[in-house]
């Protein structure tokens, strides 16, 4: 028995000794077999990695490549463009500029207003600018207002002002005294149931025969209104008319 123990660990320490002397370990193989698991896992990793950078690197070059085809094929359209459809847009874009200078050209005066001469009774008479559309009461504000002597209801206020145009304000004294001429012609007017040939003649229409017709008419016909004047010879409604607006009755 003692003889099997013995060559059983003999056989033990021959085993390791050999193990021993070939430098050959089970535990440091599965340690070196680890390490190489590790390293094919990491460059299999960098590989892919590498053909992900090299797959974006192609897609963006060639979306690169697309957008340079397009813009030189916008080019060469632009530059293919006929001549007359640059000539027509540029014939629109003068048309439209000429518009414009014309528009505001006819705008009377500088930048859409109008000029006006204000004379009489203002504080500052002369030409004055006011807008286009502007009224006349406007334009009397622009000359400093009335004076003290203007005779305001003589001008109509709310009148369109033209260009070009003089506005004479009168003064109170002038407006007196036009009132009175006119009254004066209102006074003078020819009776045409008295009055003679001379006198008949001042009637709008009525000439020396027929002055004279009238009169002889009269002596053998009473005439008490201008209306019994139509029975003269020569008289027509026209005349009537014309010898109405300077007759009394």
């Amino acid at each position: 028995m003692e003889r099997l123990v013995f060559a059983s660990q003999s056989a033990k320490a021959d085993q390791d000794t050999d193990w021993s002397a070939e430098g050959e370990d089970p535990q440091g193989d599965e340690e070196n077999q680890g390490r190489g698991l590790r390293w094919s896992w990491r460059w299999r990793t960098a590989r892919v990695f590498i053909a992900i950078c090299l797959f974006l690197a192609l897609i963006a070059g060639a979306v690169h490549t697309w957008n340079s085809r397009v813009e030189e094929d916008n080019l060469s359209a632009s530059d293919a463009e006929s001549p007359s459809a640059h000539a027509d847009r540029t014939g629109s874009i003068s048309s439209s500029s000429s518009g414009i200078q014309q528009s505001g050209a006819e705008g009377s005066g500088l930048s859409g207003q109008v000029m006006v001469h204000m004379t009489g009774q203002v504080r500052t008479p002369g030409v004055v600018r006011v807008k286009h559309g502007s009224r006349v009461s406007e334009a009397v504000d622009q000359a400093g207002g009335f004076t003290e002597d203007a005779d305001r209801d003589s001008v109509n206020l709310a009148r369109l002002v033209v260009d070009g145009e003089q506005i004479k304000v009168p003064s109170l004294n002038s407006s007196k005294a036009q009132d009175e001429v006119s009254s004066g012609q209102a006074a003078t007017c020819i009776d045409v149931t008295q009055a003679d040939a001379q006198t008949l003649q001042g009637l709008d229409g009525v000439g020396p025969a027929l002055a004279a017709r009238i009169v002889t008419y009269r002596k053998s016909h009473s005439i008490t209104r201008v209306d019994d004047l139509v029975a003269v010879p020569g008289i027509g409604p026209s005349i009537l008319e014309k010898i109405r607006i300077g007759a009394c009755s």
